[in-house]
């Protein structure tokens, strides 16, 4: 029981850990502002209100899979891959909803709203970057196989390949003048 709790107190100490909390706060803190301006309004003010909620329920149950070890305990799911197509589906709904709340803002309640929108999208481009990173780094024994390294001659040096040589214009040997317009120069 200490070593997952102690596992999970890293997680959180590591980027993608102050990531998702990043995006617990932000994002609720932007819900209740949008909510308590401008509850009652339809449109794009509940669009964004509900995008900014998902989003802090996405990182709450992001954080407590985290402390259960939820990762480990279904090892078949590639959860990389789908974070980073959550984090993607978040970074296009998150800048929607922002901008068209920055559109529709009247007051510095809206404004301040859609500009933690934009922050938000900026966290979920960072954490999308950062898992998409993590996972072209992971690499299986089976990949690690597959694609083997270049081998390269016992002294350790390369086989340089023959560089280009263009055609002479005259067909004997000497060296090409052009004009630069593809003519030679006699």
């Amino acid at each position: 029981m200490a070593d997952s709790t102690e596992s999970a107190l890293a997680y959180m100490k590591s980027n993608s850990g102050t990531q998702i909390i990043f995006q617990a706060i932000v994002s609720i803190i932007s819900f209740i502002i949008i909510v308590t301006e401008y509850g009652n309004q339809p449109g794009a003010f509940k669009f964004f209100a509900a995008i900014t909620f998902i989003s802090f329920l996405w990182a709450l149950l992001s954080l407590i899979g985290h402390f259960i070890d939820l990762r480990g305990k279904c090892s078949g799911v590639p959860w990389l891959i789908m974070n980073v197509v959550v984090d993607l589906l978040f970074v296009a709904m998150l800048f929607i909803a922002s901008t068209l709340v920055a559109a529709k803002a009247e007051n510095a309640h809206a404004g301040s709203a859609a500009t933690l929108g934009f922050f938000l999208t900026a966290s979920y481009c960072k954490s999308m970057y950062l898992d998409i990173k993590i996972y072209r780094a992971e690499e299986t024994p089976y990949q690690a196989q597959d694609n083997p390294g270049p081998e390269y001659p016992a002294g350790g040096q390369q086989d340089i390949p023959p560089q280009y040589e263009p055609p002479f214009a005259s067909g004997g040997g000497g060296s090409y003048q052009g004009d630069g317009k593809g003519g030679a120069i006699p």
